[in-house]
């Protein structure tokens, strides 16, 4: 599933890409094994929003990664990517938001780093 994604969003096409992670997900609701996946399942079908510029539902669904796994390894990068859809629509403040709580929960990750450089650059 995942490289048939990735293929699709190398080409441009995220709606394909989210139709297949939305079956997945479906398949998932009665299927322990799969259901192991969908934080990640989650996380990609946000990424296809941002990457049609639906910054609005992306952050929605980011967001929905945090609440419904909160112990999800994409959590940390969530809050990135929600600082960043909230930046895209211009609302700064709110981005910085995101991107404080992102370095206070999870300080030494990769998306903390990237989160302070955009602090440093809406100040």
């Amino acid at each position: 599933l995942v490289d048939e994604v990735v293929r699709l969003l190398n080409a441009q096409k995220p709606g394909d890409a989210r139709k297949l992670l939305r079956e997945f997900a479906q398949r998932a609701e009665t299927n322990e094994r799969l259901k192991k996946d969908m934080d990640n399942v989650q996380f990609l079908i946000a990424e296809t929003y941002f990457l049609e510029g639906n910054y609005q539902l992306a952050a929605t669904e980011y967001n929905t990664v945090r609440k419904n796994y909160p112990k999800s390894e994409k959590n940390a990068e969530s809050l990135y990517k929600m600082g960043q859809c909230f930046e895209r629509l211009k609302l700064p403040e709110d981005a910085k938001l995101f991107y404080k709580t992102l370095v206070e929960k999870y300080p030494k990750s990769d998306a903390a780093k990237r989160a302070k450089d955009r602090l440093k650059e809406l100040k």
